[in-house]
């Protein structure tokens, strides 16, 4: 019986440094984890391959009147460099599986090296958008409905690519996309530089 009271012992104590190797790296017990986990956390743990896209409209005089592009663009958050992905009309699932495709490229495609990607709930963003970009080792995020502030970088490109200054007119907003720098405070020597 003290041999058994030993071994108990033994395992107890065995048990603990793993609790504190866990806690040192800021990993919680089994079954807190999950309930602990929140989205600032996420985006620490991967922030080095954590990329985010999204859509933004541009307005164009045509020759039958207004026509609206959809500017489909993803941004690396650690280096704030952005690509955009595509621009068209009236963009579709076929489309959006082409872009997919383009953007894990072994040799060319901007999301080389990233795990994951970081969505809106846009029906665009399809099960094979996912598919192919999984394919390529990149998990799609999606954030939940109607919050912007899970995807804050995109969302401040967008209003800093929309500024007035870079849009005042329709021949001017490729060249202001195709110079943005990774700096977003740089917009003003973009928009001096296409004048």
């Amino acid at each position: 019986m003290p041999e058994f009271a030993a071994q108990l012992r033994a395992q107890k104590s065995n048990s603990r440094p793993v609790a504190n190797i866990l806690k040192e790296a800021g990993i919680e017990p089994a079954p807190e984890r999950e309930s602990k986990r929140t989205w600032k956390r996420f985006m620490k743990i991967h922030w080095d391959t954590l990329y985010a896209c999204d859509f933004f409209s541009v307005e164009a005089l045509g020759l039958f009147g207004t026509v609206r592009y959809m500017v489909f663009f993803v941004i690396q958050l650690k280096t704030r460099a952005v690509e955009v992905a595509g621009i068209r009309v009236d963009p579709d699932g076929e489309w959006m599986k082409q872009i997919a495709r383009n953007l894990v490229d072994p040799v060319e495609g901007f999301l080389r090296g990233a795990t994951h990607l970081i969505h809106d709930r846009d029906p665009l963003f399809t099960e094979s958008f996912t598919a192919i970009l999984k394919s390529g080792g990149v998990e799609c995020v999606k954030i939940p409905a109607r919050s912007p502030n899970c995807n804050p970088h995109a969302e401040r490109f967008v209003k800093t690519i929309k500024a007035p200054e870079l849009l005042s007119s329709c021949g001017r907003m490729r060249p202001a996309m195709t110079l943005w720098t990774p700096r977003p405070h740089a917009a003003a020597k973009v928009a001096a530089s296409i004048r």
